[in-house]
């Protein structure tokens, strides 16, 4: 057996090879001759996962048992890392084109940077958040990250059917290499035999998501009107916008959603991609659409929503300089309206952007402009004015010299003509100097650049003060003072800094996640509180307290905290519809993809009665897993058909044996005749046999029924089947 390094060199041996050729048969040629070089003199068999480590989408998995004739691809991220989540498309792809029945299985392993990433709650709302339907394993201490060599973020490692080393990919921009690796290596393996097609223990954590009573789902950035009447949420989780009466607390304003989408026009047509950032001008709201790497306008008085920049697509342009629609962003997270250095009349017509993906700082202008040293732009045009791309935290007079870390916050401080910046990779609040372009260090980090690791939860002055990944930053005072208001998002903490003196105090917040409101606002709790928005004339800070999925309000006079109460009364209906049906399998138990048997139809009367029963079998050394809950659930998904089962006291329910499988009688009302309905039943089984093999059995069918005068009295449904 090769040790780790020889394998390392051999991988690097094969990615010069490939850079020499774009011929798609050499390049196979030579993955090919890799493989079997690794087959024949390097072979290294990576060890297996820790024990006792926590899963999430799966039960724990094996190398040896469960990843056995699969080649797995491993992602080594970790969920603060915006690189990291630029990815998941490619990983989208990778499932989509190789199922794990064909043979290739992805496993996320979650190797944290910050401490508070290490906690498997903050890792499973993490899966949640950006719909991770892979199995997950929490390595908190980094084993695997150490024993394999990885160093940075993202880094893909791909194993044989026998769990050995094949090749790895470090960073972005890889999917079709990934792709074409994968590809050889399913035909290389496949031709001797050792790819296998069994299924995984998969349970995915979205399936266990009951949350339709919630308005909210990962709200992501605030934004209050000038009058403080209306408060405007970027409900992330859900795609949308939402505008809430502060006076009422009522929801008067439904922009996109629920599902995900690049498109413009009407509030009910207009789709977002986790919407972040939201800034106020007049009656114009503009979002940075980040997933869709976009800014997007919401016309307020029109009711209309149009793309002002970005493509749909990531770019990777550090430059910028093109007209709204043509020039291509990556994730914009923020945004701020200020005027530019000249403006005589003081109006705010450039729009800043915190480009986290390509940490940089980006001015949109809103009509044709003089910049710094007399640059002129015309209107519509996007462009970098602070930031030279790298990932570092590094300050300078020169703008295009300083760089940022994941800049995901900021603000405009009028009497000082600046912007502070909540930079979260570098756990710091950065300040732009719109007059002399220098950008200054405020508090957090320290005097390193490259330090991208000086976190922690420390209250002081400068860089002896230490926050932690920080995602949002408001002013709620213009004067020398401020004071600034930070979300020190994975502290679980709202901070206070006072911009003369340079001293960061802990606001609100104990420091541990929860969702506890205390008259002492030092013993509250909030989950990753990701933003913030401020009234200062009535000196309130509306909180979004993201994993909480719910807004918090703040009274500086009484300082007091509590729920911000909302409601929606005339949108009710829809808007909870939509809720429901973010995601259908949100109240399915079975994958999106399994497919349905459709049954006979049965024609009964009205008031007779259908029952179903189940009747699954194994054969001989076959059973029930007995660390997993296998369940079932009827269900309809028609308005029509739910009168169905309005009086059923239980609709889904666990399978611990099979001598005791459900029954459920459905008792047919009183309804018109020759009325068509659907009722749906499913089942998701976890089994094991006697050789160690465990498997996910989803089972789905589909009862099509008819009333009518002359239908049955009654009728039995045996839902049979044998494994």
């Amino acid at each position: 057996m090769a040790d780790l390094n020889s394998v390392l060199e051999l991988c690097g041996d094969l990615e010069m090879k490939l850079e020499e050729t774009l011929l798609q048969k050499e390049r196979r040629d030579l993955i090919t001759e890799h493989l079997a070089l690794i087959s024949s003199k390097y072979k290294f068999t990576i060890p297996d996962f820790p024990v006792g480590c926590d899963w999430l989408n799966s039960v724990p998995l094996s190398l040896t048992n469960h990843l056995k004739g699969k080649v797995a691809v491993l992602d080594f991220f970790t969920y603060c890392c915006m690189n990291c989540l630029h990815v998941l498309p490619d990983l989208e792809v990778l499932e989509e084109t190789y199922s794990i029945e064909k043979g290739v299985v992805v496993i996320g392993v979650h190797s944290a940077k910050f401490n508070n990433e290490k906690v498997l709650d903050n890792v499973r709302n993490a899966v949640l958040r950006h719909n991770i339907m892979h199995p997950v394993i929490n390595d908190p201490d980094a084993y695997l990250w150490n024993e394999l060599m990885i160093n940075c973020w993202p880094t893909f490692v791909v194993l044989g059917p026998n769990n050995e080393y094949l090749h790895s990919f470090a960073g972005e921009g890889n999917r079709q290499r990934i792709l074409e690796f994968v590809d050889v290596a399913l035909e290389y393996y496949g031709e001797t035999g050792l790819i296998k097609p069994h299924q995984l223990p998969l349970h995915f954590e979205k399936n266990d998501l009951e949350r339709c009573e919630d308005i909210l789902q990962f709200p992501g950035k605030l934004c209050v009107d000038s009058q403080g009447s209306t408060l405007y949420i970027s409900d992330s989780g859900h795609n949308r916008i939402l505008g809430c009466d502060l006076t009422s607390g009522v929801i008067k304003t439904v922009i996109g959603g629920p599902e995900k989408g690049f498109q413009d026009g009407s509030f009910q047509n207009a789709r977002f991609n986790n919407p972040q950032g939201l800034v106020l001008n007049n009656q114009t709201l503009y979002v940075a659409d980040c997933d869709n790497h976009s800014v997007r306008k919401i016309d307020l008085s029109n009711n209309e929503v149009t793309t002002i920049a970005g493509t749909g697509f990531q770019g990777d342009d550090k430059e910028g300089g093109k007209l709204g629609t043509q020039q291509p962003l990556c994730s914009p997270y923020d945004l701020v309206m200020v005027p530019s250095v000249v403006s005589v009349s003081g109006k705010h017509d450039v729009l800043l952007i915190a480009l986290a993906g390509s940490h940089q700082i980006w001015a949109y202008f809103l009509q044709d402009t003089v910049w710094f040293q007399k640059s002129q732009y015309e209107c519509g045009t996007c462009v970098c004015v602070a930031g030279s791309g790298c990932e570092e935290n590094r300050n300078n007079s020169y703008p295009l010299k300083a760089s940022f870390a994941q800049p995901s916050g900021i603000t405009y401080c009028p009497s000082q003509h600046c912007v502070y910046i909540a930079d979260c990779e570098s756990s710091s609040i950065r300040c732009f100097d719109l007059k002399s372009q220098a950008v200054r260090a405020v508090v957090g980090a320290e005097r390193n650049p490259t330090n991208l690791f000086a976190f922690g939860d420390v209250d002081g002055s400068g860089i002896e003060a230490k926050l932690q990944h920080p995602l949002g930053v408001e002013l709620l005072t213009d004067s020398p003072d401020g004071p600034l208001i930070i979300a020190d998002t994975y502290n679980h903490k709202i901070k206070r800094v006072n911009l003369s003196s340079k001293s960061c105090s802990t606001l609100i917040g104990c420091g541990q996640p929860g969702d506890l409101i205390s008259t002492d606002p030092l013993l509250s709790s909030f989950n990753e509180p990701a933003d913030l928005a401020v009234d200062a004339a009535k000196q309130l800070i509306y909180i979004a307290d993201t994993n909480n999925h719910r807004i918090k309000l703040f009274d500086l006079h009484t300082n007091s905290l509590s729920d911000l109460p909302m409601k929606i009364e005339k949108l009710q209906e829809s808007v909870n519809e939509n809720s429901c049906n973010l995601d259908k399998t949100r109240f399915r138990i079975t994958p999106k993809k399994t497919k349905a048997q459709l049954l006979e139809t049965v024609r009964l009367c009205s008031s007779s009665c259908l029952t179903f029963q189940l009747d699954i079998s194994f054969r001989s050394g076959v059973s029930l897993t007995n660390d997993m809950v296998s369940c079932w659930q009827i269900f309809t998904e028609d308005d029509a058909s739910k009168q169905l089962l309005a009086n059923l006291t239980k609709t889904n329910g666990e399978i611990v044996s099979l001598t005791s499988q459900p029954r459920i009688d459905i008792h047919i009302p009183v309804i018109d005749q020759c009325t068509p309905f659907q009722v749906h039943f499913e089942c998701l089984l976890y089994t094991c046999s006697v050789k160690g093999l465990c498997n996910m059995v989803p089972l789905l069918y589909t009862q099509p029924i008819v009333i009518s005068k002359d239908g049955l009295d009654g009728h039995t449904v045996i839902l049979k089947h044998s494994l």
